[in-house]
């Protein structure tokens, strides 16, 4: 009997046949670039960024032809300039981009709901949100500041919104010195990045920033962001730094086998965590290629994370992306299930070998669905 997968498919799983990107053919422009971030972006503005730390100091060398440095700030990258007490970004909206200060500073608040004119948010589902990976908008992640969060009637009076550059809609604080009083909780000034963690995961933001004066921000979509940190060693060091020392520990604490850790536990435990990175970062257009093709070849084109048979060496928890869980099924495999953020993959061989005394392997494998991000906590950290 020929191999095969039996599906169990991933809602919204019927693109139609794009570009192929497959190996064997030439590699081409990431589609994004279709739709260019920034549309006033030009090679004069570029020039100045690869004139300055930290891009200055990025080996052009490591980027490919089709996806050059120069060409990620080009096409994946904008220029913001906010005039003092304007909203940069606000706490709980999806982060999509991530912002480098170029000039001035930003301050760092935690505002209430009400001063940033929201309802409370609809929690999406889990298929509702997989199914996103796949239903491909029509255009990229061009984002506006979305102002539909806003309350029936007139925003709180502390809030101001008027029209920005181009169709864009800016937000801003109507009095900023008297609301920011007692509520800042740090200060970014040039030569800081910020939104960088939720740019990376598409988490939500959890924090609100508001420009203090007159300030210029580089804001690079969250795929450029992503390629520039994969190439660059020193960018992805410094950014992971952040991450351990941000995000990690909150990430640790929500996961329910954590949660009544101490925070020197938590601490220790982030300390010897580490990051992977499966698939590829720009998949979008690929995937509705790879979606067309049959189960058995579709599960060729997933990159594998952990294959079952095998023993595990920690315990994998899903930062950002989605995995196929699937098991061995006649001289094929079948997919089980898909996991998604926060969840965590071999706890049980993990819980059943120490419990036998010896190690025990994988029951079944985890495979990338396009790009996954994952934490891997050593089984010697958990044991401590």
């Amino acid at each position: 009997m020929p191999n095969h997968l039996s599906e169990q498919p991933a809602p919204g799983l019927q693109g139609a046949v794009g570009e192929s990107a497959l190996s064997g053919e030439r590699f081409h422009k990431p589609e994004r670039w279709d739709f260019p971030f920034g549309e006033h972006m030009t090679k004069a503005d570029v020039d100045r960024l690869l004139a300055i730390p930290p891009f200055s100091s990025m080996d052009p060398a490591r980027f490919p032809p089709a996806a050059s440095l120069r060409d990620i700030l080009l096409n994946d990258s904008r220029i913001r300039r906010c005039a003092a007490g304007e909203i940069v970004v606000r706490e709980g909206d999806y982060g999509n981009s991530a912002f480098f200060i170029l000039s001035g500073a930003v301050g760092v608040v935690s505002l209430p709901d009400r001063v940033l004119g929201r309802r409370e948010p609809q929690k999406k589902s889990f298929t509702r949100s997989l199914a996103r990976l796949w239903l491909n908008p029509p255009l990229p992640e061009v984002r506006q500041l979305d102002l539909s969060g806003h309350a029936a009637g007139s925003p709180d009076p502390a809030l101001g919104v008027r029209e920005g550059e181009g169709h864009e809609t800016t937000i801003f604080l109507q009095d900023a010195p008297f609301v920011l009083q007692g509520q800042r909780m740090g200060r970014l000034a040039a030569g800081e990045w910020l939104g960088e963690i939720a740019a990376l995961g598409r988490t939500p933001r959890t924090f609100t920033v508001v420009a203090e004066e007159a300030t210029e921000l580089l804001e690079i979509r969250w795929q450029g962001f992503r390629d520039i940190r994969a190439r660059d060693p020193q960018l992805k060091a410094y950014i992971d730094h952040l991450y351990r020392e941000r995000g990690l520990q909150n990430l640790l604490r929500k996961t329910r086998l954590f949660a009544g850790l101490s925070e020197e536990a938590l601490a220790k435990l982030a300390d010897q965590t580490r990051f992977e990175t499966y698939g590829s970062f720009d998949w979008y257009g690929s995937y509705r290629t790879i979606a067309a093709l049959s189960p058995a070849e579709r599960l060729k084109h997933e990159p594998l994370i952990a294959r079952e048979g095998d023993y595990p060496n920690g315990l994998l928890l899903i930062r950002a992306g989605f995995a196929r869980l699937s098991q061995q099924y006649n001289h094929g495999e079948r997919t089980i299930s898909y996991l998604g953020r926060g969840q965590t993959f071999g706890l049980g061989e993990l819980f059943r070998g120490r419990r036998e005394g010896r190690p025990e392997p994988l029951r079944r494998s985890l495979r990338a669905v396009g790009y996954v991000d994952v934490l891997v906590v050593p089984t010697a950290a958990l044991e401590e």
